[in-house]
Order: C-alpha cells, then sequence, then structure tokens
C-alpha cells in the first residue's frame, strides 16, 4: 500500500481525557476480568453458540477502540486523483 501512512492524531497525548478512551477503558477492564460473565451465562445456550469466540469479542473491540482512536490514516495524492478516490 505505497502512500499509505499511519500516525497518531495531533493532541494523542490528551487521550487519557477523552470520554471515548475512558468508557472503552471500563469496556476492557470489565470484558477481561469477566464482570461481564453473569450476564453472560444467564443467556441460553442456543444464543451463546450464535456468539464465535465470545470471551475474546469484547476485549478486542475495546482494544481496537482506543486503538483506533488515537491513530490517523493518511494517504498520498495521486496526480490527476481527487479526495473522493481516497476513502
Amino acid at each position: 500500500m505505497a502512500g499509505t501512512k499511519l500516525t497518531l492524531v495531533e493532541n494523542w497525548k490528551d487521550a487519557h481525557t477523552w470520554a471515548s478512551m475512558w468508557w472503552s477503558g471500563v469496556g476492557l477492564v470489565a470484558s477481561s476480568a469477566d464482570l461481564l460473565n453473569d450476564i453472560w451465562t444467564s443467556l441460553d445456550q442456543p444464543m451463546q453458540s450464535r456468539v464465535p469466540y465470545a470471551p475474546i469479542v469484547g476485549v478486542v473491540l475495546f482494544a481496537a477502540t482506543m486503538i483506533g482512536r488515537v491513530l490517523v490514516w493518511s494517504h498520498d495524492k495521486v496526480e490527476g486523483t481527487t479526495d473522493a478516490d481516497h476513502p
């Protein structure tokens, strides 16, 4: 992927003050500490079987949210293209 660069957002040092990081952190801790286990075990077995890898899904999603919140994708403009060509 030539021309694509991954960098931190300008104010990444303030990330600890963002509500999205706090809530994602709470979710990450709750998921990894198994605090949500009571809710999960209260679901019927057929419902539980519909969610593959359920124990790690929450952890991965909350961690990905925190990482994605401080990263920015930038693309080099190619001559003859517009911003619409680069999502």
